[in-house]
């Protein structure tokens, strides 16, 4: 499971129930050239859960503009 979105915590959650040892999800819909916070939850069949949210600040990313860059690149400002 992600949770993302543009301020923290991040709001808007995308998810596959899939077990699998090797994770890879697709966010649709974000915005180009935005940056966006990130935090990080799984599951094992057991119902382990492990949470990364990098320690409560969350991982500033920004996405890109189709196959060129963004005009300049900064680190999110966390709100709050």
């Amino acid at each position: 499971m992600v949770h993302y979105g543009t301020t923290t915590p991040p709001m808007m959650v995308v998810s596959d129930t899939a077990l699998t040892t090797a994770h890879e999800i697709v966010i649709d819909g974000v915005d180009p050239c935005t940056d966006y916070w990130v935090g990080i939850e799984s599951a094992d069949s057991l119902g382990n859960v492990g949470v990364d949210t990098n320690g409560g600040v969350y991982y500033g990313v920004q996405t890109m503009a189709g196959r060129s860059s963004c005009r300049s690149h900064s680190t999110p400002t966390r709100a709050g």
